[in-house]
């Protein structure tokens, strides 16, 4: 609670998500969800990482701002959406075209 208590009213809508995370239990998206419900939000709990950034991206509309947040799994899980691994690599860059 004390982690998502920063949040309240900053946001119009949060998509809560979780990573695929090998090895290791991911904190679920439901139990993030009612975190956030008891700072004010009507969170989305979307599990699939993929499918909630496509929520957040609707939900934000043309020239809307999505902001993702949360483990270095979440956000590097995201982060292959758009910069894929190999393209990385065989571009020598973190941010290949």
């Amino acid at each position: 609670a004390e982690v998502v208590a920063p949040f309240a009213g900053r946001f119009d809508e949060v998509v809560a998500t979780q990573p695929e995370v090998y090895g290791k239990t991911a904190f679920p998206a439901e139990q993030t969800a009612a975190l956030l419900a008891g700072v004010g939000y009507a969170p989305h709990a979307i599990s699939h990482a993929q499918r909630a950034l496509d929520l957040a991206l609707e939900l934000a509309g043309p020239g809307g701002l999505v902001v993702a947040t949360g483990s270095f799994y979440l956000v590097g899980q995201l982060r292959d959406i758009f910069f894929s691994k190999p393209k990385v690599v065989t571009e020598r860059t973190s941010w290949p075209r």
